[in-house]
């Protein structure tokens, strides 16, 4: 993986030769798939106090999606709890 954005300390969005970015806590617990593209993500962006995030790709493509999940997650500790 290549390109990492560090936000508000709070999430961790890490693109690269995988074609996704990946979202994940700052404790490193995964969270979602944010962008899937057709090339190597470049870089990523999120937003300060919004839902949207920024991919580039390696063939010139940019996606700014928002960020929506139907799914409740949380951190205790060391525990990560998901409810539908």
């Amino acid at each position: 993986m290549e390109s990492k954005s560090l936000i508000k300390f709070r999430y961790l969005a890490i693109g690269g030769n995988n074609k996704k970015v990946s979202l994940y806590t700052r404790e490193g617990g995964f969270l979602m798939d944010a962008c899937v593209a057709n090339d190597w993500v470049w870089n990523t962006k999120l937003k300060p106090k919004s839902t949207l995030i920024a991919c580039g790709t390696n063939d010139g493509d940019i996606f700014v999606q928002e960020l929506l999940s139907d799914n409740v997650s949380a951190l205790f500790d060391d525990k990560f709890m998901q409810r539908e």
